[in-house]
């Protein structure tokens, strides 16, 4: 018999059957939508996937202001307190006027969380939390002011011829030497307020000073520290004036000649 001009054999017998059955089990087999993939892709992978997680994981910073397994902590760097950027800054500069008192802002705003009762107007609420604006406490003994700071203050006490009867928690295991230092400083140098800075080594004087377990009680506190008490005198306005006064006495690199 010749065969058609499309050369197709008309006689040849098709298990129809069997290409159904080998069909069948390919659909089983692979779900629709999805395409098999190798056990050496998925093994590979995984590999990968954790040598790039162990590099991260010592090479990347912590915003917890945690080093990383090689030692490096990426954390910005501000001076303590503070919330701003730039160069580091020498101990002495940290605790010049502007600077100390931009740390205690941004402590009285932030980790000191003294904000949310005296507000940021520092005329704090009435009938339950006291001014710190012209208040003879902030302004008045330096001394007093750390201690209350140091240790809180609770039940009734009067500022400026009204009576509180609230608490105010102890800072002294919040805040280190430095913040409460900056701080207690800025507050006696805001809203009006004008008074002496505050230093760390001044606080630590306190703390070692006086320890209590015990938030304040007004007579507690005028029985322990007077009115008129002042903290030992800080070593840093001195350090600070001859940091200052070197400073002025380096000479300025001469220019680089011109090229012709």
């Amino acid at each position: 018999m010749a065969s058609s001009p499309d050369n197709i054999d008309y006689d040849r017998t098709v298990n129809v059957a069997g290409l159904h059955a080998a069909a069948a089990r390919e659909r089983s087999a692979t779900p629709i939508g999805t395409t098999p993939v190798s056990l050496w892709v998925v093994l590979a992978t995984g590999v990968v996937t954790i040598l790039a997680g162990g590099y991260l994981g010592r090479n990347t910073g912590s915003d917890l202001g945690a080093a990383n397994l090689n030692g490096y902590n990426y954390t910005l760097q501000y001076p303590e307190g503070a919330g701003g950027g730039g160069a580091a800054m020498s101990d002495e500069e940290l605790r010049q006027d502007v600077n100390w008192l931009a740390a205690g802002k941004a402590v009285y705003s932030g980790a000191g969380n003294c904000v949310g009762c005296h507000q940021a107007s520092g005329e704090g609420v009435a009938g339950q939390f006291p001014p710190l604006k012209a208040s003879e406490w902030v302004t008045g003994s330096d001394k007093r002011l750390v201690a209350i700071l140091l240790y809180g203050i609770g039940g009734a006490f009067t500022v400026n011829g009204k009576t509180y009867n609230g608490q105010m928690p102890a800072q002294g295991t919040a805040l280190n030497n430095k913040q409460i230092a900056q701080v207690a400083s800025y507050i006696r140098n805001e809203w009006g307020n004008k008074a002496s800075l505050i230093y760390d080594d001044q606080v630590a004087a306190v703390k070692k000073e006086i320890v209590r377990q015990a938030s304040w009680t007004q007579t507690d506190l005028d029985a322990a520290v007077p009115a008129d008490a002042a903290c030992p005198v800080s070593e840093w306005p001195a350090k600070i004036s001859a940091a200052a006064g070197s400073a002025a006495a380096t000479p300025a690199a001469a220019p680089a000649p011109a090229k012709n």
